[in-house]
């Protein structure tokens, strides 16, 4: 309700002249209402069986739950309700972005992680401790990394430090869980190449660990003064929304829709397209806008290379951007016809979960064997 609103006032009014707080008042009342109703559902609803069940997915919710209306909160306080200095503005929206993206983005994908990967492969999380090392650092640190984005301007050295330091031991707290990740999918590349969920899944999770290596590269004092303001950063939302996020809740679609719905998911070639197509197509924008940023950075950085002679420089690497996105939203134009085939039930289902059309009756018994 709330993103509905905010999306029509926008249309219809315009935003509000806040690059992180586009949507009015009202808009951020109604989330922090709504986070209020969740939190007390969620807190009740674990209340008798925290100690029960997979912790780390719990702790990951609980962070996310908490972390979003107070970022969102304070924002609105210092940006809307108060009078605060032009400097402190920026950190603020700043920190605002690290909100949204490291505290409440990722620690919700990390729920789906740490909850569907055990369950899909039959193991479980091995060192508990390394695992709440990594909650940690995520939610201690999060809400500093973007303070590395503010290269010069009125922005206290210090600041610029932490957002340094927070994106290195962020990229350490990924290491971690991917080092926890890593056993649940050893030795099964099989099912890998059979399960749909599982193989999105994984795609997520080596993206969530190579977002976070960019970022922590990008933010290298003398890298951040070379591509601040290039389109370097444009690849770090590619790895971070499309290939991180984006891939964990197909995956989870995939692996959940049956269980809540009752359904199968029909064998179908659109699953190939789905995945080929969303692989390829984020691979090539992440490219095509690394190798574009690093190139603009040297050139602006060069006094001899006038912006016309720049913007001739990034014309191919454009061309790879603009058909990675094309790639990529054919892959979602395949799964929303077969997800809709699916709930309308058009296609025979084969299996109660997806499977690749290649590994149909393997894929059938190993459906059968978990569910």
């Amino acid at each position: 309700m709330a993103v509905l609103t905010g999306f029509t006032q926008i249309l219809m009014s315009g935003g509000s002249g806040l690059l992180s707080l586009p949507f009015s008042r009202s808009v951020t009342l109604i989330f922090l209402v709504s986070f209020l109703v969740l939190g007390t559902g969620i807190t009740r609803g674990l209340g008798g069986t925290w100690k029960s069940g997979p912790l780390l997915p719990r702790l990951y919710l609980l962070g996310g739950i908490l972390a979003f209306p107070l970022g969102l909160g304070t924002a609105e306080i210092l940006l809307r309700c108060g009078h605060a200095p032009g400097a402190v503005q920026i950190i603020t929206q700043l920190v605002w972005h690290s909100f949204v993206h490291h505290l409440w983005l990722a620690p919700m994908a990390l729920v789906l992680v740490f909850q569907l990967l055990p369950t899909l492969t039959g193991r479980a999380v091995t060192s508990l401790p390394l695992g709440i090392l990594a909650w940690s650092l995520l939610l201690t640190l999060g809400g500093w990394a973007t303070n590395s984005l503010a290269s010069q301007g009125p922005i206290p050295s210090w600041l610029q430090s932490m957002g340094v330091v927070a994106a290195v031991l962020l990229f350490v707290a990924a290491l971690g869980n991917t080092v926890l990740l890593q056993p649940l999918v050893e030795g099964r590349m099989d099912e890998i190449r059979r399960n749909v969920a599982l193989r999105f899944l994984s795609l997520g999770s080596w993206s969530y660990i190579a977002a976070y290596a960019w970022m922590m590269f990008l933010s290298i004092p003398g890298v951040r003064q070379n591509t601040a303001f290039t389109v370097a950063w444009n690849a770090n939302q590619t790895l971070f929304l499309f290939s991180f996020l984006g891939s964990i809740l197909t995956g989870s679609i995939y692996a959940l829709l049956p269980v809540i719905r009752n359904l199968g998911w029909p064998s179908h070639s659109s699953l190939l397209w789905h995945f080929w197509c969303t692989a390829l197509g984020t691979a090539m924008t992440f490219v095509g806008y690394a190798l574009a940023g690093v190139l603009q950075g040297l050139a602006l950085n060069d006094p001899g290379v006038p912006l016309s002679t720049v913007a001739s420089y990034l014309r191919p690497f454009l061309v790879v951007i603009l058909f990675g996105q094309v790639l990529w939203l054919t892959g979602q134009l395949a799964f929303s016809s077969l997800f809709f085939a699916t709930l309308l039930k058009l296609f025979p289902s084969t299996a109660p979960m997806a499977v690749f059309p290649s590994s149909r009756a393997q894929g059938t018994d190993l459906a059968h064997a978990q569910y």
